[in-house]
């Protein structure tokens, strides 16, 4: 005994087979941590219950599939502005580890919102800042 509770050694199964009983059941009926832990505090007692429990918590099958999402939804997409120049906004993006092709692992692709006409510039695997804003002056722009 242990504070009026059964203490239960880390030998064998058993601590696995409370916690079984105790969250799988009907009694536990798949509780989160705190419900399950408190239950199980009521009679038992070991050393790492609560690591225990959440642990196997997270490893339930059922849980994981079933569990509620705490997220809140998502809003909804807003449409951008329409462009109102040629060039005045852009989109882009980075197509990276490609297969290497005359020296180049990158394609940065530069798209004019309003045109919607697309610049395709293969890059090598590492560059920086300063070597794209040469890239666009020169390319792009």
């Amino acid at each position: 005994m242990y504070k009026d509770r059964i203490f239960v050694p880390s030998i064998g199964d058993l601590c696995q087979r409370l916690l079984t009983e105790f969250h799988d059941s009907t009694i536990g009926g798949h509780s989160g941590v705190s419900a399950t832990t408190a239950r199980l505090a009521t009679s038992f007692y070991w050393p790492r219950l609560l690591m225990d429990v959440k642990a196997y918590i997270k490893q339930c099958a059922t849980c994981q599939r079933v569990k509620y999402s705490t997220q809140r939804p998502s809003g909804t997409l807003q449409p951008l502005p329409v462009p109102r120049r040629v060039w005045e906004d852009l989109s882009i993006d980075f197509i990276m580890h490609l297969p290497v092709s005359v020296g180049k692992t990158v394609i940065w692709v530069v798209v004019d919102r309003l045109t919607k006409y697309v610049h395709f510039v293969g890059l090598p695997s590492k560059f920086t800042a300063v070597y794209l804003a040469g890239v666009f002056s020169r390319v792009v722009f």
